[in-house]
């Protein structure tokens, strides 16, 4: 089979998507290099781990097989689940004769070896009080159960884990129903059911969010059960906060100890962006195959399902092709209609490099930038690794029902926030030719009120890609010295040139000099120093103005003394 390379071999890997976890030599803890994968790729006994991107084995000692959706462990349909352990259940085997609960709790005996009831019978398990039964009886559904789905088996009522039935009494003395459960007061009583536990701060106001008054609740309960789905949903709720509330994020703080990646070590802030572990030698070039920056995109639901591992597919075509050495700055007009139309997604951003015959992917980390920082300030904040582009569902007010003590949801929607600007900013090293640091990528987000939101007005979102030398110390006054030195250099030596030639009769500037340093230039496929930026050029601007008036000044004055 002929050999691909370049865009060709990563677009075929996309395809293939097969992660398999390395280990970052620059920061022991830190697992940032990866080798993609996707569900459907996993084969019978595994499944997908969201944690790390890779299919992972069930251990079938251990009585585990992979959910129907393989994005979990569960146990077998001979074992019930007596617990968590590192997010998996922990199973036991029951013995002869016996078969698994409904809800996969317990194992009862089969009577008569018969663990099926007939179709006009529904199977009944345990007592009105929820008490285990000698064996299975087959009997219509008492009081305090309800059937199944299939009218097949009663469950009890007080097992607080299933879905809440009209039917079943949910005790609210000790007791709450939320979002169709009937969950136990005690187990909630790390999160105080007040209104800054469910605020969501934007920068025009506080909304009582009517998503997280019925969802957040749930999320945290669950999440605290070691349920992966409600960790990665609770993980969402925080982002959509921009990783301020302490309540929403409490359980991802602790990096070790997080059920879900959300956060990186804030103390390793500069390691991680001084690791020195993207292999690929990136080339200016216009027809080589490493002139590009490929990106990968891992992209969830708002309740945490995993929907795709591909290529960006952002709005304005952000992320694609993505020049080494060239920096983009450009702005795209979207409006409010095409924003309440998106669907609440959050991405995981990899960037995509070759090492060998291998497809790696290193983690992008994302700094949610604030109205009052600058970009000056990264390595004082904390880097995050989930990021949206609107959230059209939090700023929903909950509204108080004093007669019935619930909330109702507000008809409309009172702040739109929305991605203002999308940087991703590359640090060069200047030693190693070619080679690059991990990216980072800065967003800022931006609000539309009510009023703003019902006419429909257009928004701008700036997109930027800037590349850097990162080992450039010069401080800001070196280079303003240097600016104003290098143009009095320039316009001396042209005008020494010019008074040579008048001196010598005829005597032109030798321009096959200048040619050659120009063809050198241009011609350079590693970079040695980067174009100016927009603001720098400015500078450059400015600096020459005055330098140029300052030497007009002091020849003026030479010459009027030479008069005299």
């Amino acid at each position: 089979m002929e050999k691909l390379e370049g865009k060709e071999a990563i677009l075929l890997s996309w395809k293939r998507l097969f992660f398999i976890l390395t280990i970052d030599e620059t920061i022991g803890i830190n697992n940032e290099i990866l080798e993609l994968s996707q569900p459907s790729l996993c084969k019978n006994d595994e499944y997908f781990d969201t944690k790390y991107f890779s299919c992972r084995k069930c251990n079938i000692f251990d009585f585990l097989e992979p959910s129907t959706d393989h994005l979990r462990c569960v146990c077998n349909k001979f074992s019930k689940t007596i617990g968590f352990k590192n997010g998996n259940p922990v199973c036991r085997k029951c013995d002869y004769n016996q078969t698994v609960t409904t809800d996969g709790k317990d194992c009862i005996v089969c009577k008569n070896n018969i663990c099926k009831c007939s179709s006009n019978e529904i199977l009944m398990e345990r007592n009105w009080n929820g008490t285990l039964l000698s064996s299975i009886e087959c009997l219509p559904c008492p009081k305090d159960t309800y059937p199944s789905k299939e009218n097949s088996k009663c469950l009890p009522c007080n097992n607080l884990d299933n879905r809440n039935q009209r039917n079943c009494i949910c005790p609210m003395a000790s007791h709450v129903r939320i979002q169709g459960y009937c969950l136990n007061k005690d187990n909630l009583s790390d999160w105080p059911d007040v209104k800054s536990t469910y605020t969501i701060k934007f920068q025009s106001e506080n909304i009582d969010s009517y998503y997280l008054r019925t969802k957040l609740q749930a999320a945290m309960y669950f999440c605290k059960n070691k349920d992966k789905m409600s960790c990665e949903h609770l993980s969402h709720i925080c982002v959509l906060s921009l990783y301020v509330n302490s309540i929403q994020c409490a359980l991802f703080m602790q990096t070790h100890m997080a059920p879900v990646k959300l956060f990186y070590n804030k103390d390793e802030t500069s390691l991680i962006l001084n690791a020195k572990n993207i292999t690929q030698i990136y080339s200016l070039g216009k027809d080589d195959d490493n002139n590009t920056l490929n990106f990968t995109m891992a992209t969830f639901s708002l309740e945490g399902k995993l929907l795709e591992i591909d290529s960006p597919n952002m709005p304005c075509h952000f992320l694609t092709n993505v020049r080494f050495g060239v920096n983009l700055n450009k702005k795209c007009i979207i409006t409010v209609k095409d924003l309440l139309n998106m669907e609440v997604k959050f991405t995981q951003l990899y960037l995509t490099f070759k090492e060998e015959e291998k497809v790696l992917s290193h983690a992008v980390p994302i700094y949610i930038k604030k109205e009052y920082e600058n970009d000056y300030d990264i390595l004082e904040t904390q880097l995050v690794r989930k990021f949206f582009f609107v959230d059209n569902i939090s700023g929903i007010k909950a509204l108080p029902n004093f007669v019935t003590g619930t909330f109702l949801k507000k008809s409309n929607l009172s702040v739109l926030r929305y991605m203002k600007s999308f940087t991703i900013l590359v640090n060069i090293c200047g030693k190693a030719r070619g080679k690059i640091y991990p990216p980072i990528v800065i967003i800022e987000y931006g609000e539309l009120m009510e009023h703003q939101i019902s006419r429909n007005v257009e928004v701008t979102i700036d997109y930027k890609v800037t590349f850097a030398l990162k080992e450039n110390h010069i401080n800001s006054n070196t280079q303003i010295f240097i600016g104003i030195l290098s143009s009095i250099a320039i316009i001396n030596s042209a005008l020494r040139t010019w008074t040579y030639c008048k001196k010598n009769y005829g005597c032109t500037p030798n321009a096959t000099v200048s040619l050659w340093f120009f063809i050198y230039v241009m011609g350079q496929t590693i970079p040695y120093t980067l174009l100016p930026t927009i603001s720098d050029e400015k500078n450059i601007q400015i600096f020459t103005i005055i330098g140029f008036c300052l030497k007009r000044c002091r020849i003026y004055v030479k010459t009027r003394f030479q008069l005299v």
